[in-house]
């Protein structure tokens, strides 16, 4: 089914049947491949109405044996009738199909994000349709519509398949690169977390926007778990509290809330990790010369650059990766690497209270 519609509107006589002058119009018959068409694309989520200058008497039979839906009888203003069906099922114009074959038709169908008109439609519905069909009103216009618009569907499906599979390998790639490289960095990183847990200090973590938000993931996996049971271990995200982020914003100004934080939190034996794709972020500039001043120790996660902040920091990872959301990725995965490491490392709860005495 075609990704971008959602209704399929059907005129009647001249589409479902074959828009001969017929004594008795209910004596018409239906095409009953059509009617299977209706049947197969409703159970992939189409929703399908009709639009039809015919009368109730006669056209509200073949809406009954095409399964039903909305619809709109003797409607000599198609255009208005169309523009009644998609407030009905709150749809924008594009969002709908519209197979049809008369002059009156040719405003709707100009209308709608895809038109049909079957071969032997009048010459105005076949001038604007995005497609005339190969088949005649009545012999299988409307089962060629539907099938066209399933193929779309799997083309869109195909298409969107292959850019999942890039993006899955192009990240792949990253980690594959980041596996290989010298590890002594990370094996840094985690000495420096791990030795200042050991001797009661918490970690302190923070960065802007996604790294906002690995900050708080990190933190919580410290103090919560992150793959086996153990005491929980001391870690805060500056990043959590919105009504001190934006008082401090306010009041010092946005490149002050992390140091101010860290002034006021801080104490000498803890560790800082401070985050930046760019390595440029003045806030965390300021938060890892906090924590240094403080006595802390010091970490930056940063892209293919250390700038400003990995100067800050005495232990600093980069990662050079084609683009933010993928530095991140790897920001992140580092972080897991170092909580499963203290995961082995502290198994049991710290026992704070003997050690402060």
């Amino acid at each position: 089914m075609n990704t971008m519609i959602r209704l399929l509107v059907l005129d009647i006589d001249g589409v479902l049947t074959d828009g001969s002058d017929s004594v008795v119009p209910s004596e018409k018959r239906l095409f009953l491949r059509d009617l299977d068409a209706l049947t197969r694309i409703r159970r992939e989520g189409m929703k399908i109405a009709f639009l039809t200058g015919e009368g109730e008497e006669f056209a509200g039979q073949v809406v009954e044996r095409c399964g039903g839906g909305a619809a709109l009888f003797s409607m000599k203003d198609k255009a208005d009738g169309m523009r009644t069906l998609v407030r009905q099922h709150d749809l924008s114009m594009e969002e709908v199909c519209y197979l049809a074959d008369g002059e009156r038709d040719v405003t709707a169908l100009e209308m709608v994000g895809l038109a049909f008109a079957p071969c032997d439609a009048s010459v105005g519905a076949r001038s604007v349709a995005d497609r005339v069909l190969s088949s005649r009103g009545g012999w299988g216009a409307v089962e060629e519509a539907v099938a066209f618009l399933e193929s779309e569907s799997r083309e869109d499906s195909d298409a969107l398949t292959a850019f999942v599979r890039a993006e899955l390998n192009q990240a792949a790639r990253e980690i594959q690169a980041f596996a290989q490289e010298d590890p002594r960095n990370l094996v840094h990183t985690i000495e420096i977390m791990a030795g200042a847990l050991a001797a009661c200090g918490k970690i302190v973590i923070f960065g802007n926007g996604g790294s906002a938000a690995i900050s708080q993931h990190i933190a919580t996996e410290l103090v919560g778990r992150y793959q086996r049971e153990r005491g929980p271990l001391p870690a805060l995200a500056l990043t959590s509290d919105t009504a001190l982020l934006t008082a401090l914003a306010n009041d010092f100004g946005y490149e002050a809330v992390f140091e101010r934080q860290v002034q006021a939190l801080v104490q000498y034996g803890d560790v800082a990790i401070g985050m930046s794709t760019s390595g440029r972020s003045p806030n965390v500039v300021k938060g890892l010369a906090a924590a240094a001043q403080q006595g802390a120790g010091t970490i930056a996660l940063v892209g293919s650059e250390p700038g400003e902040v990995g100067a800050q920091a005495q232990c600093c990872l980069t990662f050079d990766a084609p683009n933010t959301a993928r530095i991140q990725e790897l920001h992140l995965m580092a972080l897991h690497v170092a909580c499963s490491s203290l995961d082995d490392r502290f198994p049991l709860k710290l026992d704070f209270g003997d050690q402060q005495q």
